[in-house]
């Protein structure tokens, strides 16, 4: 199982979840990230890279995919394990 991803979690490059398209779900008082975040801009120039998320999950916010660590961002870097304590998971 892997822990869900939440605004301001960074990928393996430092880039971090600016915001997200829904806001209804929160993981300690912070926002649940799903597809379509954008990502801030990080190392090796990449600009307006989004959160893209992994098929075969089965765990939607309004019919939007939630996004996990180890997720892939639409630049490649993968969504690195939160630093933030969550009590949320979901399948692989």
């Amino acid at each position: 199982m892997k822990k869900v991803q939440l605004v301001g979690d960074l990928n393996n490059a430092g880039g971090s979840i600016i915001s997200t398209n829904q806001v209804l779900f929160y993981v300690d008082g912070v926002l649940i990230a799903t597809t379509g975040s954008p990502v801030a801009t990080h190392p090796e120039a990449h600009v307006g890279a989004i959160t893209s998320g992994s098929p075969g999950r089965n765990l939607f916010i309004n019919g939007v995919l939630v996004v996990a660590d180890q997720d892939p961002d639409t630049c490649g870097h993968l969504r690195a394990t939160s630093l933030i304590n969550k009590v949320l998971f979901v399948d692989v």
